[in-house]
């Protein structure tokens, strides 16, 4: 469950995962769009049998436009490539064409902005869509994961207290039942594997989990364990940074020089949380939404800003800490690993962020990744329970069934 390093992509390979390849590539969103505005705020994923389409954008700083083009590849339930040949889940020709692109508008840094329709697949599952310069596959620039799945099978979650004595004030126990009734399983034992996932992290999961309980007259598996395999720390609401404005410091803004050559926004000094009592506000999950109120749009008229983060924790840590959230492609990447400065008695890091709204967390490489955040049973967090199911006749495993629910109904 400790979220995993990352790095960019070493050219011409591959990474089956959320992967920036190119540092000039910013502000990447994959998303549902049936055009309502919030929906750029949730996972990419969504039924199969709904027609609004997935909706790919990013930025390339400092660049002429370039012609980029995408392939999709279906995957199975670990993000390994299933083996299918793309004319079994693809009606198209297994090549988009990146053809939207538009020039930014009086910012400091001059960007290109740029967006795809991604077309329609047949096949319920694991998708990893990829972008690479156009007549050179090898020049991959991003790789982004999504999900379509099928209503085949019914989940039940709850959240329960923790069946371990010391964690129940700090952890978060998912318990769940799956009604199987609508597919055809012979080893209902093994036909069946679970994720769990915490703020839609792809590396804070569980998976794998064996039914504890095997139903076979009414077709339900129970999964109520007792030895913590199903809980996760419970973390804490997510801190934020309000940087909709280039022109006045927003919420959580100290300072905000503007210069000639680019902006600068200082973010208030943090502190940990650990030694807190918890409180609730009603937080986005980690997530970012990109947004201007100087221009009228914010994908070609919002500007980069070098934002400065501070956390001040009185001396060195035993672990290294690092920025996290949608911000950081909910991973510990070695672009956001803070550094240890004495002169501030704590940690810094410098991130160039696109005017907007942003959520994020200090998080630690040690076990217990929420040291400076603190672990609370009251959080809110949303979980989503993705069941895969790989039917007699086929080799991969399809995604037959999803169910998300959140912690607490507050606000």
């Amino acid at each position: 469950m400790i979220p995993a390093r990352s790095r960019y992509g070493e050219p011409g390979l591959l990474v089956y995962n959320d992967q920036i390849y190119n540092p000039n590539i910013k502000s990447v969103k994959l998303y549902a769009d049936n055009g309502e505005p919030e929906l750029i705020l949730n996972p990419p994923i969504r039924p199969i049998n709904q027609n609004y389409p997935f909706h790919l954008e990013f930025d390339e700083l400092y660049e002429d436009a370039r012609y980029y083009q995408a392939k999709i590849i279906l995957c199975n339930w670990d993000w390994t490539p299933s083996g299918l040949n793309s004319i079994e889940y693809l009606d198209a020709y297994n090549e988009t064409d990146i053809t939207t692109s538009k020039y930014s508008v009086n910012t400091k840094i001059p960007y290109t902005h740029y967006s795809v329709i991604l077309p329609e697949v047949k096949i319920p599952g694991n998708y990893l869509i990829y972008v690479y310069e156009q007549g050179n596959p090898d020049n991959i620039i991003l790789s982004r994961r999504y999900i379509l799945y099928d209503d085949l099978l019914r989940i039940s979650p709850k959240l329960v207290i923790s069946t371990g004595i010391s964690e129940r004030s700090t952890h978060q126990q998912v318990e769940f039942t799956i009604d199987y009734k609508g597919v055809e399983s012979f080893i209902p034992q093994k036909d069946f594997v679970v994720v769990i996932r915490q703020n839609y992290s792809w590396v804070n999961v569980i998976s794998g989990l064996a039914p504890t309980v095997v139903n076979e007259q009414q077709k339900i598996l129970e999964y109520r364990h007792f030895n913590l395999e199903n809980n996760f720390q419970g973390g804490n609401e997510y801190r934020y940074i309000d940087m909709r404005s280039s022109l006045t410091s927003g919420r959580n803004v100290a300072r905000l020089d503007v210069r000639p050559e680019g902006i600068d926004a200082y973010a208030a000094i943090d502190k940990p949380r650990s030694r807190e009592s918890y409180g609730f506000w009603k937080d986005l999950d980690g997530a970012y939404y990109i947004s201007t109120v100087d221009g009228n749009d914010a994908t070609d008229e919002a500007d980069y800003i070098l934002t400065h983060f501070f956390l001040q924790t009185g001396s060195r840590m035993n672990s290294d800490l690092y920025l996290y959230g949608e911000i950081s492609l909910r991973q510990l990447l070695p672009e956001f690993r803070m550094s240890y400065v004495p002169d501030i008695g704590g940690y810094t890091v410098d991130v160039l962020l696109k005017e907007g709204y942003y959520e994020y967390h200090y998080l630690s490489s040690g076990k217990n990744y929420f040291e400076v955040e603190g672990n609370h049973f009251d959080t809110e967090n949303v979980y989503d329970i993705i069941v895969y199911y790989r039917p007699f006749s086929r080799i991969n495993q399809l995604a037959a069934g999803y169910v998300a629910f959140r912690t607490r109904d507050d606000g």
